[in-house]
């Protein structure tokens, strides 16, 4: 992943997200944020399936507490 950076490794595109692509919107917009957010910055297959697995569990928790 290396959507960070552009043109070579100095530039950095400034961060940007559309919340839950592909997603219904809900009570979970942050966990979409916050998946987006590791994406941009990039990281090894690990790091990429620790978003992935904290992105399941924080919407899930999160729409959880939006219908009990």
């Amino acid at each position: 992943l290396s959507a960070c950076a552009t043109g070579g490794p100095r530039t950095i595109r400034p961060f940007t997200t559309d919340g839950c692509t592909l997603f219904r919107e809900g009570n979970w917009h942050e966990c979409c944020v916050a998946h987006d957010r590791d994406y941009w910055c990039g990281g090894n297959a690990d790091q990429r399936r620790a978003s992935i697995s904290g992105f399941a569990s924080a919407s899930l928790d999160a729409a959880t507490l939006a219908w009990p």
